[in-house]
């Protein structure tokens, strides 16, 4: 019998099968096309060896001491695929505990972070109002933050609900554009 890799002109048989019947069928025929492919004839190792530059007496006393040795059994086919479906299982596992772990914890600095919001409010000089909250909003990342720009056209006061910590990165993130010496001191502020 000979393996092609070419499928057979349409096949005549009409028994319909069903999806899971039909699955198992294409899983068992690729682990044995997997399995058949895996190995080498010993007509091509003896060429590939000639080719290599090795002798025939040379690789035939190799043939036959490593048939003379014990082999390991050969894997039943299925037996990669389930090691393979339980390996996936468990960086599957593994990965989800992470998750709820990483989200508790997440949770736990929220609620912490959260109770501890207060209300700033930071004069602009140099920047609008409207620039200055577009900076710093990536750093506002708890879900009470809050950034308010008050939209009268005096006002260069930005009000905000943070954390100390965050207050202080604001402040650093804020500080280059503000400073006498940056071009957005340069220019009239946009209102």
């Amino acid at each position: 019998m000979t393996h092609s890799s070419h499928p057979r002109a349409m096949d005549s048989d009409p028994t319909v099968l069903s999806e899971q019947t039909a699955a198992q069928v294409l899983a068992r025929a690729s682990e044995l096309d997997q399995l058949r492919r895996a190995g080498s004839t010993v007509a091509e190792l003896r060429v590939a060896a000639t080719e290599a530059g090795i002798a025939v007496p040379d690789f035939d006393a190799a043939l036959a001491e490593v048939q003379r040795q014990p082999s390991e059994s050969p894997a039943r086919p299925g037996d990669r695929t389930r090691r393979a479906i339980i390996q996936a299982a468990a960086v599957t596992l593994t990965v989800a505990a992470m998750a709820v772990v990483v989200s508790g914890t997440r949770k736990v600095q929220e609620s912490v972070s959260t109770s501890s919001l207060r209300d700033e409010a930071i004069m602009v000089q140099c920047l609008a109002p409207a620039e200055a909250a577009e900076l710093i909003r990536p750093l506002l990342t708890l879900s009470g933050n809050q950034v308010v720009v008050r939209a009268n056209g005096t006002a260069r006061v930005i009000a905000l609900r943070v954390t100390a910590e965050q207050l202080a990165q604001v402040k650093t993130r804020l500080a280059p554009y503000e400073a006498a010496s940056s071009p957005s001191c340069a220019t009239p502020p946009a209102r």
